[in-house]
């Protein structure tokens, strides 16, 4: 209990000192930056911090659901003592692949490639949205988890529903889904310390060999995939103000000034991402917002200086910025409110 505890009530203190301090200039605020991805690497795979990686049966369930009640909290001071008069909205921005269900031929097989990436789109993305939005997990992890999920007191569901202002939004790739060997055979989720999230979750993502893959070994060009996020965050959770794609964009590995500067990949990656949001506007996704990653290159996690996402680049020995072709084609989007590509 004493872990459940200490870090939402840590948030909170850090929370309400930036309302104070900041909120009378800062009028969008985002509490959590994927948090599935802090919490599936750090507490699951162990690749970011903390590093931890042994109890992945149990512990990434415990973390985000930490996480979960630290933002509730959060945005409950925030629209009690300082929304009102700092005129601010509050939200959480949440990662996303598209899970699209393998392409077959078979009946069958497509039936449980569909399931699959149900239950894949449930683990990667409705973990954390279902209960911001609706107040608790979905129903297939509380099945399939049992008592290793933590349960929300009522309380903590009445905070968590409609915990976000808008529905923040990062997409950087997509992946076909089909059933894991494991599910195909039929073994359910053991309910000790032997299980794990992908033994829970029962599904194999991977992609089509056609694909474009970037400088990041998980950036695939995959404009498609962000069109139909939006459809579903649209008709499954219809965030009253909206949703804000907060991070779009494309990694390619670290070159030279001169070659950074006819950086047409990212261009035309920008280009098919940005045509496919339209497209989900004119089929009714309520998107009222485009922000591209990233503006500088900049320190790519686990991935340090060797890949580039910016539109500016940067030479991190003399901090030397020289617009990239890519950022001038931006500018011109932004000026033509997206709809000219």
């Amino acid at each position: 209990m004493t872990k459940q505890i200490r870090f939402p009530e840590g948030f909170l203190w850090y929370a309400r000192v930036c309302f104070e301090r900041f909120g009378d200039r800062v009028k969008n605020w985002i509490t959590m930056n994927e948090p599935w991805v802090a919490n599936y690497m750090g507490f699951g795979t162990g690749m970011l911090a903390p590093g931890r990686k042994h109890n992945k049966h149990f512990e990434p369930y415990l973390a985000g659901h930490n996480m979960l009640i630290a933002h509730a909290r959060a945005v409950e001071v925030y629209r009690k003592e300082f929304q009102e008069t700092q005129g601010g909205q509050i939200g959480i921005t949440l990662s996303a692949e598209w899970k699209e269900p393998g392409p077959t031929d078979d009946p069958e097989q497509k039936k449980k490639n569909i399931a699959a990436a149900e239950r894949a789109m449930a683990w990667s993305f409705d973990w954390f949205a279902a209960p911001v939005f609706f107040g608790d997990y979905p129903q297939i992890m509380k099945d399939r988890a049992g008592d290793r999920l933590p349960k929300f007191t009522e309380e903590q569901k009445k905070l968590l529903k409609g915990s976000s202002d808008f529905f923040g939004l990062n997409n950087y790739s997509s992946c076909y889904v089909k059933p894991s060997p494991e599910f195909e055979a039929g073994i359910a989720p053991p309910n000790d310390n032997t299980g794990s999230l992908e033994a829970d979750e029962g599904a194999t993502g991977y992609q089509d060999p056609s694909w474009v893959q970037t400088g990041a070994p998980w950036n695939y060009v995959t404009p498609w995939g962000l069109k139909k996020l939006c459809l579903y965050i649209h008709e499954k959770y219809h965030p009253k103000n909206g949703i804000i794609i907060t991070e779009n964009g494309s990694a390619w590995p670290d070159v030279t000034k001169e070659e950074a500067q006819q950086d047409t990949q990212r261009e035309d990656c920008y280009r098919q991402y940005i045509a496919n949001v339209h497209e989900a506007i004119t089929e009714g996704a309520d998107v009222r917002g485009y922000f591209a990653w990233s503006f500088f290159d900049n320190y790519e996690w686990s991935m340090g200086y060797g890949i580039r996402f910016g539109m500016v680049w940067v030479d991190y020995k003399t901090q030397e910025r020289v617009p990239k072709k890519s950022s001038y084609w931006y500018k011109q989007a932004i000026a033509d409110n997206g709809f000219t590509i």
